[in-house]
């Protein structure tokens, strides 16, 4: 079963260079990425990550906390969450 992802033309694009790497484990990112806050004690920083990391060390999703992108069939990536 495969899950598909629904965009209007209202959903937010993503306006800068689109990630390729995961800035924390240095992965592919290929369908979903989180630009979100990192939570480790010490570190008050934001990254563009995997949804593994961020599932891991991301402080959630929402306003001033991140925000989840999708790509679009297009290619380009959207928000979905956040």
């Amino acid at each position: 079963m495969t899950n598909r992802l629904k965009f209007t033309r209202k959903t937010l694009a993503w306006k800068s260079q689109t990630p390729t790497k995961c800035q924390i484990c240095r992965e592919k990112i290929s369908a979903l990425f989180v630009d979100g806050r990192i939570n480790r004690p010490g570190f008050r920083t934001w990254a563009t990550m995997c949804v593994t990391c961020h599932a891991s060390i991301g402080s959630g999703l929402g306003t001033g906390c991140g925000q989840m992108f999708g790509r679009d069939t297009d290619g380009t990536f959207r928000k979905i969450w956040g």
